[in-house]
């Protein structure tokens, strides 16, 4: 790594970062750390070790414009970690409680949550009577109706066989009286 044993000093001692424990970073790839803080003000430091010497710098923490978005990726974050705990040995109900109210306060899905989309503007004006009809569908493309449908119903049996071979049998039968017949 190019920068190992990361700790970061947040101004707010109350902030809540993910993942909690910084990983080590390697050349070319970034990490990413969100954190939920009261105010952002002041300054993060940062502090780590680099080609075993000790390495620190401190970055001022100023809002230009608020961001959309940050608060979900803090959140998606959140979810993962609590994810995480259950591999840790923490109970089930206690990680899916955890997921559920980071979940649906940020409106994200998880495993325990899902989203529904729901139109509510009116199709029709309300004082106009709704009007019942078959509406017409198509096939999908490239579907035939006598391959779907077919001219004789269609079972788990194979009755085109069954009616093949009890006409073979009654031809044989007719030439079995026959010969019989002859002799």
């Amino acid at each position: 790594p190019v920068l190992a044993d990361i700790e970061l000093m947040w101004p707010d001692p109350n902030a809540e970062t993910w993942p909690q424990r910084v990983p080590d970073l390697y050349a070319g790839e970034p990490v990413v750390v969100t954190a939920r803080m009261g105010t952002i003000h002041g300054e993060l430091r940062a502090s780590g070790v680099r080609a075993n010497e000790s390495w620190q710098t401190s970055v001022p923490l100023k809002i230009r414009k608020k961001t959309s978005g940050v608060n979900r990726l803090w959140a998606r974050r959140k979810i993962a970690a609590l994810m995480d705990e259950k591999a840790r040995g923490v109970s089930e109900e206690t990680v899916r409680a955890g997921v559920l109210d980071v979940a649906l306060a940020h409106h994200l899905v998880s495993k325990y949550t899902s989203l529904v989309a729901v139109d509510v503007t009116p199709t029709r004006p309300a004082d106009e009577d709704l009007k019942r009809r078959v509406v017409p569908t198509n096939l999908p493309a490239g579907w035939k109706y006598e391959k779907v449908f077919g001219n004789l119903p269609q079972g788990a049996t194979a009755g085109q066989m069954h009616l093949l071979a009890a006409l073979m049998a009654a031809v044989l039968g007719i030439l079995g009286l026959g010969l019989r017949r002859l002799v």
